[in-house]
Formats: structure tokens, C-alpha cells, sequence
């Protein structure tokens, strides 16, 4: 086996910071990727790039992958479509107008709460489908992008690891089945998970500490930033992107 010592944190160093810089998931894990390969081929770039491309294909040999990869494109396709024809917009009507369900930026973080914990069958719907719901409202009533996606993003793991009729179950029990099959532990998958749910200590803090900071209002650093920002009625722009990476590099 070889050791490529420092350089195994090339890889998702290069990733994190073009995200960070370029906005660009997809195309920054691509690249990663191919950097990676290069260090394994011996720092050969054509070589790297060459093993990159074999494995990008290679993803698609496994008809679940595919599959995954396909309905994963098919959603988005989907909200979007909701988006284009005024889904969402009726949406927004019915819970502000007709029921009058969301009055404040207390409700609308809430409503995306309840959303992403309602959609627990799989992490990526539930927070695509979260967004879509609840951004709108939160551009009405002044709530920041960066909180939603705080408040969205915390509820979704939370719930999407405690519950056990999802992807994330089927693979907790896949896990401890490997260790019973080999005598580590004793007893049924199934009811192993099913116990050591309450102690899923995290999920439950995080989800205590989504509640305290939407009722209380609570935020400092960057967060509290974002939130003058929208108090002001300050949407983000790429201006404003391009404003707050400058200012990251001053400092």
C-alpha cells in the first residue's frame, strides 16, 4: 500500500476551496478528483486526468448509480418546473394569504423545518424541496439565505439519521450486520438500530439548537452579518459574493 503522506490533503483541499470561490460543486469535486488521480499516478498529469475520466465512466457502470444520479437530476427538473410555472408562487399565496399560516420570519423558519423533517425518505429532496418552499418567504419577511440554509440544512441531517425507513437506515443496518456476520456483536440489525436511536445525541442537540436560535433570534459571527444584512433588505448578488471574498482575504 502506498503512503502519499501530506499530499492525501491535496485533494479535498483543491475541492473545498474552489467551492468556496467558484460556487461550483459539481465542476470542484470533478476537479478534485482529477488531482487526486494525478498524485496517484505519480504526479503525471495527463496520466491523472486519464484515470479521472475511466472513473467518472465507471460510476455509471453500476445500474445504482445511475439510477441515483438520474433521479437525482429528474427532481431538480421537477422543482424547477414547480418553480417556471408558479408552483411555488401559489404556494406562497396559500400559506400567507388564504391561511395565513407564515406572518413572520419565526413561521417561515419553521415552515422550512417541518418541510425538511417531513421529507425524510431522502436528504437531497428533502432539502431541495425545503429551499424551494420556504426562500421566497424568506426574502419576504427578511429572513438571510445563509439561516434558512443553516435551519434547512440541520433539520435534514438530524431527522435523516434518526429515522430508519430511509437510505441512511438501510445502511446503519447493512453496517452492523457485516458486524454480527463476524461475531462482534450479538442480536438483530434491525432492533440494534432501533435502540441506538435515542442516543443519537447530535441530532437531538441539533435539532434543540435550530429551535432556540429561530425563536430567540440569536446569532453572531458572519451569521449575525447575514441577518443585518436581510433586516436592511439586502438580498445577495454576486457583488455582494465578490464584496464578502475580498474582505475574507484583507483579513
Amino acid at each position: 500500500m502506498t503512503d502519499y503522506g501530506i499530499w492525501t490533503v491535496v485533494t479535498p483541499l483543491v475541492t473545498i476551496v474552489l467551492a468556496v470561490v467558484t460556487r461550483q460543486v459539481i465542476l470542484s469535486l470533478l476537479a478534485g478528483a482529477m488531482v487526486g488521480y494525478t498524485v496517484i499516478a505519480n504526479f503525471n498529469p495527463l496520466a491523472g486526468i486519464a484515470k479521472a475520466l475511466d472513473s467518472y465512466i465507471g460510476v455509471f457502470a453500476s445500474a445504482g448509480n445511475t439510477r441515483t444520479i438520474l433521479f437525482c437530476f429528474m427532481v431538480g427538473g421537477l422543482i424547477r418546473l414547480i418553480q417556471v410555472t408558479g408552483g411555488t408562487r401559489a404556494v406562497i399565496h396559500a400559506l400567507t394569504e388564504r391561511a395565513q399560516l407564515v406572518k413572520n420570519p419565526i413561521a417561515v423558519q419553521l415552515l422550512a423545518m417541518v418541510t425538511t423533517m417531513l421529507i425524510f425518505i431522502e436528504s437531497s429532496i428533502s432539502i431541495m424541496s425545503a429551499g424551494t418552499v420556504s426562500r421566497d418567504l424568506a426574502d419576504h419577511y427578511r429572513v438571510s439565505r445563509e439561516k434558512l440554509a443553516y435551519v434547512i440544512q440541520s433539520s435534514c441531517v438530524a431527522t435523516c439519521s434518526s429515522v430508519m425507513i430511509n437510505g441512511w437506515g438501510a445502511a446503519m443496518m447493512a453496517i452492523i450486520g457485516v458486524q454480527v456476520s463476524k461475531g462482534y456483536i450479538e442480536g438483530e440489525p434491525f432492533t440494534i438500530l432501533l435502540h441506538a436511536i435515542p442516543y443519537n445525541l447530535m441530532a437531538w442537540l441539533s435539532l434543540l439548537a435550530v429551535l432556540f436560535y429561530v425563536f430567540t433570534g440569536a446569532s453572531w459571527g458572519p451569521m449575525a452579518k447575514a441577518d443585518k444584512r436581510a433586516a436592511a433588505g439586502r438580498s445577495i448578488t454576486r457583488r455582494c459574493l465578490s464584496d464578502c471574498r475580498r474582505s475574507s482575504a484583507r483579513r
